[in-house]
């Protein structure tokens, strides 16, 4: 298992568990599958693409926005697959996550308020959802 010294977001997490090479065959192609999912219908914040994002890339995190969409809901079926391989995984949510850097109408991009996310308040009644491990 990986450690890391601070928290980390689903998808580092997804690379993560794909540098590990414990998938089977079925999980890899799954895993294949709902990462280019993610790239070819979520968008790439802005905020990573200006000239400050080289400061800004490891502070700041992104987080969907609560409202039903597909987004949330598969991630949670790649949270299911992490802790299948004991990666750690917390859902955190949030009605002020952090300075926020970018927006649209499923996610934000931000840097956090929370310094120390082990005081964070685990499933509070927040409006933004962080998956982090």
């Amino acid at each position: 298992m990986f450690a890391y010294s601070c928290r980390k977001g689903i998808f580092a997490a997804m690379g993560d568990l794909k540098r590990m090479g414990v998938m089977t065959e079925e999980e890899h192609q799954w895993y294949v599958s709902t990462a280019a999912w993610f790239n070819e219908n979520l968008n790439n914040p802005t905020c990573f693409n200006e000239p400050v994002a080289e400061q800004i890339r490891f502070s700041a995190k992104s987080w969907f926005l609560n409202v039903p969409s597909p987004y949330l809901s598969k991630s949670l079926q790649v949270v299911d697959l992490l802790r299948k391989y004991g990666i750690e995984v917390y859902m955190l949510e949030s009605t002020d996550p952090g300075e926020v850097l970018y927006r649209d109408d499923l996610q934000i991009v931000v840097i956090s308020l929370i310094i120390d996310l082990s005081f964070f308040l685990l499933r509070s009644h927040g409006q933004s959802v962080m998956i982090v491990y």
